[in-house]
């Protein structure tokens, strides 16, 4: 898979396993794509890319890979578990509709919203919020059981809005894997920039995080009880989403909707934008969003799922089709091509550019602008903001 930094040229490649994918895209993903590599077609600062790479391996080796992998380790059925409940899932994925996985969540009323007053900003005011989270599994199965792992019942967000009481363009930020630190995104998405040139932000805080920093949390759940509790956290997350695009639309907060989220918070966008069609802007950066595929990438996890496929006698094909319908492969997209753009790092070992460029050909090859960035190492102090601008001016989303 040849790759040009900047924006995706789309060249031809006849060694590569990238392609439009036919519908059961679990059956027909060639196993070949683990093996694909990425060639560079541009001189690169060789001692850059190695920082960046070195500093993504011992992320995703230590904190991602190497703390799963000994939590598998100390108790592997949990891993796999459900499985009676896989078929439930497998079942609706083939009907390749999204409609029927990510249900309109019930309606919030505005007495509901707890909006705290948090500091007054140039032109505006933050506030920190809360609403209930009536999220209702899919599956029957999970009606209770779900809720022993999520405890906490609030959908929280902080909202950056401006002074007076006209609608503004509105853009929903979503963190990655356990940095849901508000802080943190307030840089990675240049909040006080994008705020600055008009939008309203509501920074959306994922079920099992607090959107504070903490080094022992229960983001674990988020993935370790199988693919099919998985599924419903991802259902959940795109209850939530719905519900604030909701909120923020019939309250006069909002005149249009922007949705973008790093690493897991973009893998949540890209599932987003399969059923949600009142989402007029759309930047994914870095997203990670393809389970099984990652857990095959990530050494030790590699090593340890092929030995536990083999032993259950699970075909790796299944495995796929189990966490189809947490995949944006599996459906089409509600929002035009045209309004979304991809931005991730060549040099990313999270987001592997193989699966990025996956899901630009799914999305008739929307715009993928290929950064000289890690998944954790970027080399400006706004990392995104030149692109997230030059989209939102090409889809005209302050007009």
């Amino acid at each position: 898979m040849k790759l040009t930094s900047g924006k995706e040229t789309y060249l031809h490649d006849d060694d590569s396993h990238i392609k439009p994918l036919k519908h059961h895209w679990w059956e027909n993903l060639s196993e070949a794509i683990q093996h694909e590599a990425t060639i560079l077609k541009h001189k690169t600062n060789f001692l850059l890319a190695s920082l960046l790479k070195i500093l993504d391996w011992i992320i995703r080796t230590l904190a991602l890979s190497g703390a799963h992998y000994f939590l598998i380790k100390k108790n592997r059925e949990e891993i796999l578990s459900h499985r009676p409940q896989w078929e439930f899932y497998k079942k609706l994925a083939l009907e390749h509709d999204a409609t029927q996985v990510f249900l309109p969540p019930p309606a919030i009323n505005a007495k509901e919203v707890l909006k705290t007053e948090k500091r007054k900003i140039t032109g505006g005011t933050i506030y920190q919020c809360q609403m209930p989270n009536k999220f209702s599994p899919l599956n029957p199965h999970f009606k209770d059981a779900y809720w022993q792992y999520h405890k906490h019942r609030n959908i929280n967000f902080e909202l950056w809005q401006h002074d007076g009481d006209n609608p503004r363009p509105t853009y929903i930020f979503m963190h990655g894997y356990n940095a849901d630190d508000f802080r943190i995104n307030h840089i990675i998405f240049s909040a006080k920039k994008v705020f600055k040139d008009g939008a309203n932000i509501a920074f959306l805080v994922l079920p099992f995080h607090s959107g504070k920093f903490k080094l022992g949390t229960d983001v674990w759940n988020f993935f370790g009880h199988g693919p099919a509790y998985t599924t419903e956290v991802f259902a959940n997350a795109i209850s939530n989403c719905r519900t604030l695009i909701s909120y923020l639309l019939d309250n006069g907060i909002a005149s249009k909707i922007g949705i973008s989220g790093i690493s897991l918070g973009g893998f949540v966008s890209s599932l987003v934008l399969s059923v949600e069609e009142r989402v007029d802007s759309a930047v994914l950066l870095a997203p990670v969003y393809n389970v099984p595929e990652s857990y095959m990438e990530w050494f030790p996890l590699k090593q340890l799922f092929e030995k536990l496929l083999k032993e259950e006698n699970i075909s790796f094909t299944e495995f796929r089709h189990s966490y189809a319908l947490c995949n944006a492969l599996t459906y089409n997209n509600k929002v035009k091509h045209t309004h979304i753009t991809i931005l991730s790092g060549v040099f990313d070992l999270i987001a592997l550019p193989k699966h990025v460029r996956l899901l630009g050909e799914h999305w008739e090859q929307c715009d993928i602008h290929w950064l000289e960035y890690g998944h954790v190492g970027m080399t400006r102090p706004h990392p995104f903001y030149k692109h997230i601008k030059e989209h939102n001016e090409k889809v005209k989303f302050f007009s």
